[in-house]
């Protein structure tokens, strides 16, 4: 400059001084003025505004974020565990947070499953002084997924007006039986072989006890076998018919003397064999 010396202020009508006065400390965009203080034989000049004087965000870079495990929901969501981040760039006495969204590779039961690391968002009282860098920030870690337990809902109950016929009649009625997480099958014992309900067969009338579980699929784990009592084959009615007497002598009693073996017995199962006394 000529007739005097160049000084600084941050505002027009502020305090002129050295351009080492001049400062900012956080990341923006700010201007500032300047004018030439006159000396003895010149006036001041009139001020001048520089503007769009950029500080930058400094960049960063985020590691470290690792995703809990979980039991089986369907879903692909993965909880993402930020705290214990490590962002790389920052200076120490910042105060910066980070948050971010995990999405399993698949819903289904697993370990090491791949969650995938997105929406990496910086946040703390000095998130506007940063910025995540285009490269090298976390995209993934690993977690877990576990079977949860599969379950009824809507439980399957024992045949009712079963009466013997002869032949094996199954017991289990699982017409309006639903579960979730695999398929009801069903045991005479808690601890035997499940099957499908029509493997559940008695043939003789009395009364019986089934067990039924749901059989986890792959995501699910095997329900626990709850027992169905008191399931009844009731014994079949049959009617007697063709009983003679036979004739004797006078004896002073009434006793007489039946003859039972041509008996007819109706409704009989023709297979069986029965007797008339």
């Amino acid at each position: 400059c000529t007739g005097g010396t160049l000084v600084y202020s941050k505002t027009e009508d502020g305090t002129y001084g050295a351009a080492s006065t001049i400062t900012e400390t956080y990341a923006g965009t700010y201007s500032f003025w300047y004018k030439v203080q006159g000396d003895g034989n010149h006036d001041d000049s009139t001020p001048v505004q520089v503007t769009d004087v950029e500080i930058a965000k400094k960049e960063v870079t985020v590691s470290g974020i690792t995703a809990e495990n979980k039991t089986y929901d369907g879903t692909t969501t993965a909880a993402l565990v930020c705290t214990g981040a490590t962002i790389t760039g920052k200076v120490d006495s910042d105060e910066l947070t980070v948050t971010a969204t995990g999405t399993f590779a698949d819903a289904n039961v697993g370990t090491d499953k791949t969650v995938t690391i997105s929406g990496i968002t910086l946040g703390g009282a000095s998130a506007a002084n940063y910025k995540l860098a285009a490269s090298g920030n976390q995209e993934s870690t690993t977690a877990d997924i576990t079977a949860v337990a599969a379950s009824v809902t809507n439980a399957p109950t024992g045949k009712t007006s079963l009466t013997y016929t002869g032949e094996a009649l199954e017991l289990v009625d699982a017409t309006s039986a639903t579960c979730t997480g695999g398929t009801l099958v069903y045991s005479k014992t808690e601890d035997g072989t499940y099957g499908a309900a029509s493997t559940i067969t008695e043939t003789y009338a009395g009364t019986y006890s089934f067990w039924y579980k749901v059989q986890g699929d792959g995501n699910h784990d095997d329900s626990t076998p709850v027992q169905v009592t008191d399931v009844e084959i009731a014994k079949k009615e049959v009617t007697v018919s063709g009983i003679t007497a036979e004739n004797k002598t006078y004896d002073g009693t009434t006793t007489a003397a039946l003859v039972c073996t041509g008996a007819t017995i109706t409704g009989k199962v023709d297979s069986d064999e029965l007797t008339v006394t």
